[in-house]
């Protein structure tokens, strides 16, 4: 006698997070989370109550991980590491699941708000940790805003696989200078 596999809330929106990448928004349905999890639709209504249900549980959890990563970033004693982190940690992102969000944002409600909160709470994010660096407001703001711009504009590119490294690293490049801090945590002259 096999035992069925017990699933966990997070489980489903791991595969989610994948569907999202893999097929976009569209293909987030309980059929397809629960082949990925692989369940039975009973198990997704153990943990949710409906799909809409299930898009805030998973919303949540994505805003609740970017939060995360950012306080990470943030708690770095070094302004040089700080801004390490956050070129890593934007690196790592799930760039084709964000993509999906951004599309499914266009025809969502919910799923706008939530963007927009990340979108935020990621600039304000951005611009303390450059006004930390000795970035002063205006130059903080404008770097953000090339900062958003960069990692919205090569997702919604398709493009996070051969440029994203790079374009990170370039950014990067540019907070120093402005910090007038050099790679190995001096300040420039």
């Amino acid at each position: 006698m096999t035992l069925a596999r017990t699933a966990t809330r997070a489980d489903f929106v791991e595969v989610a997070l994948d569907i999202l990448e893999d097929k976009g928004y569209g293909g987030v349905t309980i059929g397809a989370l629960c082949r990925g999890v692989g369940v039975s639709t009973g198990s997704f209504y153990h943990h949710f109550q409906s799909m809409d249900d299930f898009v805030s549980v998973l919303l949540r959890q994505w805003e609740d991980d970017q939060r995360e990563a950012m306080r990470h970033a943030a708690q770095e004693a070094s302004e040089l590491r700080r801004i390490e982190i956050a070129k890593d940690l934007a690196g790592l992102f799930r760039h084709g699941a964000e993509s999906a969000i951004r599309a499914w944002s266009l025809s969502n409600p919910e799923v706008l708000m939530v963007q927009r909160r990340v979108d935020a709470m990621r600039r304000a994010n951005l611009v303390a940790l450059i006004m930390r660096a000795g970035v002063d407001e205006a130059g903080a703001d404008l770097l953000a805003s090339v900062g958003m711009a960069l990692l919205v504009g090569l997702q919604q590119l398709q493009d996070t696989g051969r440029h994203m490294a790079d374009a990170l690293d370039l950014y990067e490049g540019m907070i120093l200078r402005s910090a007038q801090l050099d790679p190995n945590g001096v300040e420039a002259s």
